[in-house]
């Protein structure tokens, strides 16, 4: 469902916010999106320059007839009267893109909520979409921007169930989610963590190995290696398991010092309650500071 129409009112601030929504889309494109993005993505501009009588509307459409000739999107182009399938109606698209966010698949969900907030625009079903994109800004860019994006459903969207629930969010998670302080919490277990670029390269990749081997070398059952996500740019390449600093530190030199793995990569120990901090807050750099390291 497309919702931009063409008997809109053409004030300034429409003018802009469609502007807005195709340089976002354009960005988008850019940035070798997942390829399921890329037609929506090109119809969407080309509905927007239709109304902003942008000659670029033509080249979209031209382009979507000429490689997806198959497509809903290219028969609607060709025939108007054609109309899109369920699949595309705003509450299949967000119950797919809902999934995929809790499938983990966060930075893809980040990357299609933008797209999908700016192809629902004015429709009734965008207070769920801003809410959803709340939801994962909070584990992408930790509390702050959480409260930030649902200050914004609730003030956008005052009456509709979205935003009472991004009130209520305010008012009762976010203030537990502030009280989580770097250490605070006496430590009851310990990691070691890596820090990486996203997506991971080679040696990032080699450091997994090399801590696997470890592990089956040692028959280090309590051992648990992960890949968490921390931001739209890092992961963290996370060992588990560790009942005290020094258990951790001790590993840490063989996986260091030792021929059979001899890792250079910078790491770091950390407790486990201000592991759970930095991932919820994004404060890494404060935990750096306050650990001298």
């Amino acid at each position: 469902m497309i919702v931009i129409q063409e008997n809109d009112k053409f004030t300034k601030e429409k003018f802009k916010e469609y502007e807005l929504a195709a340089s976002r889309l354009e960005q988008l494109l850019k940035n070798n999106p997942e390829e399921r993005l890329v037609l929506p993505a090109k119809y969407n501009l080309f509905k927007i320059y239709e109304i902003l009588k942008s000659s670029k509307a033509e080249f979209y459409k031209n382009q979507i007839i000429s490689e997806y000739p198959e497509s809903r999107y290219a028969q609607i182009l060709q025939n108007p009267s054609v109309e899109l399938t369920d699949n595309d109606s705003p509450d299949k698209v967000y119950y797919n893109l809902y999934k995929l966010f809790q499938d983990n698949a966060v930075r893809d969900s980040y990357e299609e909520v933008l797209l999908r907030i700016d192809q629902f625009f004015g429709d009734e079903s965008l207070p769920k979409f801003e809410l959803l994109k709340a939801n994962i800004i909070a584990r992408l860019e930790g509390v702050e921007s959480y409260k930030k994006a649902l200050n914004f459903v609730a003030l956008t969207y005052p009456d509709e169930l979205e935003g009472k629930q991004a009130e209520s969010l305010l008012q009762n998670e976010i203030p537990k989610l502030e009280a989580f302080e770097l250490g605070k919490v006496e430590p009851t277990a310990w990691k070691l963590i890596f820090v990486k670029d996203y997506p991971l390269k080679d040696d990032s990749k080699n450091v997994i190995e090399k801590i696997n081997k470890y592990i089956k070398d040692r028959n280090s059952v309590l051992l648990k290696i992960s890949t968490d996500l921390y931001t739209l740019d890092n992961d963290m390449i996370v060992v588990h398991g560790f009942k005290n600093k020094e258990s951790a530190q001790s590993v840490l030199s063989v996986l260091k010092e030792y021929k059979d793995y001899k890792i250079k990569d910078k790491a770091y120990l950390i407790s486990s309650e201000d592991y759970k901090v930095i991932q919820f807050k994004k404060n890494f750099n404060d935990w750096l500071l306050l650990n001298k390291q």
